[in-house]
């Protein structure tokens, strides 16, 4: 990435006709509210979901740009499959049917049904348009969905020869820490990058959500797809599927270095410094 000033770029990007300000965002979100892979969650599942809902569709609505919202709910309770009609009606929502007699080797199998579904949404898009693809545990700040398309914007502008994708999580286990159990793999050397609000940095490693372009994902369909693979093959995560796409030599996948989105798994996968989740929780309460 070119080093310009940060604040001559900002101007040069406030007064230009940036390509991504305009183009349409596809939000797909999949969700369900029943057995979690995680056994020893911070919240109930679906009270989970519901918050987490509300606080994507806050987010989205801050944002004051066009987007579409394709939810894909894998056999939830009838409450939460009424609780998203009722509080998505511009959604389109897709009910995951699972045939009941099939055994799974691994509990990850079962959700790469729904996966496959929103993957095949996706290969669907227009070429110039974007893609979020996120899953139903990550509570958002209110104006993180413009924040995130801000800061792509942003980075985009000063690479122009690089495709840029945000992951919306500051991941704790991507820095060394003396506790974490996983510094070998994890912890990598990184570029750190002022963007428009705090410093973001690029990481090699993602979980299933990710905001890119869909020309990217349809570049590397191949790499996209073989999430399908975990679970059935020994060893496969997303570690050696999808991050291989963010260490391309023409890719940098950008994390916030302040999360835009707490993700709401086990204690450990709360990000560092987050002091606001309860409030975060409360202002997100269903009524």
């Amino acid at each position: 990435m070119e080093n310009i000033q940060l604040g001559i770029v900002q101007e040069q990007l406030t007064n230009s006709e940036s390509p991504n300000q305009k183009t349409k965002l596809n939000v797909v979100i999949r969700t369900c509210d029943k057995a979690s892979l995680v056994s020893e969650r911070i919240v109930q599942k679906d009270e989970c979901v519901k918050r987490c809902y509300k606080s994507l569709l806050t987010s989205l609505n801050n944002y004051n740009h066009p987007f579409s919202l394709h939810v894909i709910d894998d056999d939830s309770s009838v409450e939460t499959k009424q609780f998203l009609h009722n509080h998505f009606p511009n959604a389109t929502i897709h009910d995951v049917v699972v045939d009941p007699t099939i055994e799974y080797k691994d509990v990850k199998q079962k959700s790469r049904y729904s996966l496959k579904i929103a993957l095949d949404y996706i290969s669907q898009l227009p070429d110039d348009e974007l893609v979020y693809l996120v899953e139903d545990d990550y509570l958002h700040y209110p104006n993180s969905i413009a924040i995130m398309i801000d800061a792509m914007n942003y980075l985009t502008f000063i690479s122009s020869d690089t495709t840029i994708g945000i992951f919306p999580q500051d991941f704790n286990q991507l820095y060394y820490h003396p506790k974490n159990p996983f510094n070998d793999t994890y912890v990598s050397t990184c570029l750190v990058i002022p963007g428009p609000d705090r410093y973001y940095r690029n990481t090699w490693f993602t979980h299933e959500s990710f905001l890119i372009p869909v020309s990217l994902f349809k570049k590397y369909k191949e790499e996209f797809y073989s999430l399908l693979d975990i679970g059935t093959i020994d060893g496969y995560w997303e570690g050696n599927t999808i991050s291989n796409v963010w260490q391309k030599p023409e890719v940098k996948m950008m994390m916030p270095m302040k999360t835009l989105a707490i993700h709401l798994g086990e204690p450990k996968d709360i990000s560092f410094y987050v002091n606001d989740l309860e409030e975060l929780w409360e202002q997100n309460r269903i009524s």
